[in-house]
């Protein structure tokens, strides 16, 4: 409820309110909502946004490494409507791509892997069970760990490293969303861990700057979200 593009409707609905008593500050705001809106949906501010939060990898270091963890992030639930309750449990967007991501580490380093996620519906399966079954079964990648009970990224990392710390794995290739990995890496090296980051998508270096760049688009606003996420994330991992 306070991230961009709801925190701008609070803003639009106060400024609507202050309109008789304060008209000068009423048309500001109201001037500060369209033209965050505008610049919040457009590729440019969005992408530059995303760089402030991610992280890039380097897959010299993956040699040193002793695990592969891969961390969920949202599954696609088939529901049977009658009987409510869930008759298929499948990836989300984000979840596939670190999955996909983790097996062809694992097929490139021999690393044994740790899939990171516990059950975000109440009926439905864990996330790490659903990672570890398209890994087995689709990908043909074996699993050796599966944390099921994590309900964050903080949980990601503390339970993980109750599994993997008592076997004295600590050099561990992370697997997530690169907006995502900076929050990761700190709260995973809090845990006890040295990091190696594997962002999913690979970070590609920045193209030009064309005029397409500033017209707004759904995917961009959707962009700028994650990134004001992970601001807040980081933020609140501060106090943690």
């Amino acid at each position: 409820m306070l991230l961009p593009p709801v925190s701008l409707g609070w803003l639009l609905l106060f400024s609507v309110w202050q309109f008789r008593r304060r008209p000068r500050l009423s048309r500001a705001l109201i001037a500060m909502v369209v033209l965050g809106g505008y610049g919040l949906a457009t590729p440019f501010v969005s992408e530059l946004l995303l760089r402030e939060v991610s992280v890039s990898g380097d897959s010299a270091a993956y040699s040193n490494a002793q695990a592969i963890v891969i961390l969920g992030a949202e599954s696609s639930l088939v529901w049977d409507r009658q009987r409510e309750n869930v008759v298929e449990a499948n990836p989300g967007r984000f979840t596939l791509l670190r999955t996909l991501f983790g097996a062809r580490l694992a097929k490139k380093t021999k690393l044994p892997i740790l899939v990171s996620g516990g059950h975000v519906a109440k009926d439905g399966p864990a996330l790490a069970e659903v990672m570890r079954d398209v890994l087995q079964r689709d990908f043909g990648v074996d699993v050796r760990w599966t944390e099921d009970q994590s309900r964050s990224t903080a949980e990601n990392a503390d339970f993980s490293a109750r599994i993997l710390l008592p076997e004295e794995i600590r050099r561990v290739i992370l697997v997530t969303s690169g907006f995502h990995l900076r929050r990761a890496i700190s709260l995973f090296e809090h845990a006890g861990f040295t990091v190696i980051p594997a962002p999913v998508p690979p970070t590609t270096p920045a193209a030009t700057i064309e005029w397409k760049d500033f017209l707004p688009d759904p995917h961009s606003l959707v962009t700028s979200y994650y990134a004001f996420h992970e601001f807040g994330g980081l933020v609140y991992g501060m106090f943690r």
